[in-house]
């Protein structure tokens, strides 16, 4: 394991590395007698170190017996491997201790020197030298058409730090020393800024270089109307709201709701929205059927992750949203719900499980057919100590389910 020290190395029969604009040396160590074992460390630089502006990297390795070591990384280059001597112990082990500083050297001046602390490790080893001073943060995956802007915050010496990217602005560089700790963890808050909302993500920003992801999906959905065209249509009209919407801790994306009148000229909608998780972005709308009789038919408000939804002369998606947040929580460490209508022999159809904890957000379960049937739910709530405990097999119809605090 590397140890990050605050004083550089300082041998005893040698003075302290020399300022940090080294010309590699060309002496030859001395020899240690044969008898001595030897060990062999291999430096290199991180993969992607060519996407980030550095002119080269130079290394200086010294251990125990101190001899010294000094190599040059041009960006790019391959690894280097170089053979040390152990030293002997009062105890007659050895060790394998030893010691190395760097400098990054970053292009035409685009940034100052970064000049590492000495560094400690012991032993045969691969060590890549991953903090270079620089944390470059890049939006070559980011569609900026769907994306306005990513807004990054975290903090660094108990200071609040903020960078926006954009289109205008794709990349970043964070300073070792200036944006964050050199060699320490660095987590910010990443706030997708989109047309209808944004989207909230914890990002780490490791050493190097750093693409963010892009988090979104293109989600398609339709109205299918049923009756309006055919050789005896059954409906004259039919009258939607509706709207896409999508929500998680801290962040929404929800459009505004628009509406729409299907006829015999008019008679397709479908249209596509951002989506994080698909599985979870709904389309949510209401309005009403007039059929061809004059009869008017009302589409309850309802939620629907379905591709095609069917509305018209036909069973009209029905959904119910079950919520936790009555749930005991200082008790009860999860909840794990089954939902489901019965077939005419009393089994379950159409049947689907949800799993909540403490701060989960509502769920949305549907099903063909009139609003307000009747449904069946039961439940097993799992103790933050003890064993789980049944809720039994209970009948609803209403839209929301509100799970009991306790079982």
């Amino acid at each position: 394991m590397t140890t990050w020290t605050q004083k550089p190395f300082q041998p005893q029969d040698a003075g302290a590395p020399s300022p940090h604009r080294w010309s590699p040396s060309l002496d030859t160590p001395r020899v240690a007698p044969e008898v001595i074992p030897t060990f062999d460390v291999t430096f290199r630089l991180p993969a992607d170190v060519a996407k980030l502006p550095i002119e080269k990297v130079e290394l200086k390795v010294y251990s125990f017996t101190w001899e010294v070591r000094e190599h040059v990384f041009p960006a790019g280059a391959s690894p280097w491997t170089t053979s040390l001597y152990a030293v002997l112990r009062m105890d007659g082990s050895y060790s394998y201790e030893f010691w190395y500083q760097y400098v990054v050297f970053f292009r035409d001046g685009v940034h100052p020197d970064y000049v590492s602390p000495t560094l400690t490790a012991a032993g045969a080893q691969e060590v890549v030298i991953e903090e270079l001073g620089l944390r470059l943060l890049a939006t070559t995956g980011i569609d900026f058409t769907a994306v306005r802007a990513i807004d990054l915050s975290w903090v660094f010496a108990d200071q609040p730090k903020f960078v926006t990217l954009s289109s205008e602005s794709p990349e970043r560089s964070l300073l070792a020393g200036q944006d964050y700790a050199a060699g320490e963890p660095l987590q910010a808050d990443a706030d997708y800024q989109v047309a209808e909302g944004s989207f909230r993500a914890g990002f780490s920003i490791a050493a190097g270089w750093n693409p963010l992801p892009f988090p979104f999906s293109w989600r398609q959905a339709a109205f299918l109307p049923v009756g309006l065209t055919g050789a005896n249509p059954t409906v004259r009209c039919i009258q939607l709201q509706y709207e896409n919407h999508e929500e998680g801790k801290d962040w929404q994306i929800a459009s505004g709701k628009s509406q729409v009148t299907l006829d015999s000229e008019h008679t397709s909608l479908d249209w596509t929205f951002l989506a994080v998780d698909p599985t979870r972005a709904l389309v949510r709308y209401n309005g009403a059927v007039i059929l061809k009789s004059g009869k008017q038919v009302t589409i309850p408000a309802t939620e629907a992750n379905l591709g095609v939804i069917p509305v018209g002369d036909t069973p009209m998606w029905s959904s119910v949203t079950i919520n936790a947040s009555q749930v005991h929580w200082a008790t009860w460490e999860a909840v794990v719900v089954e939902i489901y209508l019965k077939d005419s022999g009393g089994r379950p159809k159409s049947l689907n499980q949800y799993r909540f904890t403490e701060g989960s957000l509502p769920e949305y379960w549907g099903y063909l057919g009139r609003a307000g049937a009747t449904y069946y739910w039961r439940a097993i709530y799992y103790p933050r100590q003890g064993e789980p405990v049944e809720h039994p097999e209970q009948s609803g119809f209403s839209s929301l389910l509100t799970l009991p605090s306790e079982p």
